[in-house]
């Protein structure tokens, strides 16, 4: 696990509230944690809320916006984003 960088926000009723960004990766994925944030299933301390990962051959990224549902909220495929697809503006 990697420890990116600690961050200080302020919330809504201007507190401070400090978070810390970590990944890890695996063999076909990276995950990306978030500090106080989790997931439906998976008990406190998992933080591991995004994900990229490679799922039947093509880039995808995923991410668990909603602690109250198990299900991700956003799958995005990234395999437009090849550079091969590249559209010539020309």
């Amino acid at each position: 696990m990697k420890f990116l960088k600690r961050h200080i926000i302020r919330d809504d009723e201007d507190r401070e509230v400090a978070y810390t960004v970590r990944f890890r990766g695996c063999d076909d994925a990276v995950t990306l944690g978030v500090s106080g944030c989790g997931m439906a299933e998976m008990p406190p301390g998992f933080d591991q809320i995004i994900a990229l990962e490679v799922h039947e051959g093509k880039p995808r990224l995923i991410v668990w916006s909603d602690i109250s549902n198990d299900e991700p909220t956003h799958v995005i495929d990234l395999s437009p984003a090849f550079e091969s697809l590249r559209v010539d503006s020309m």
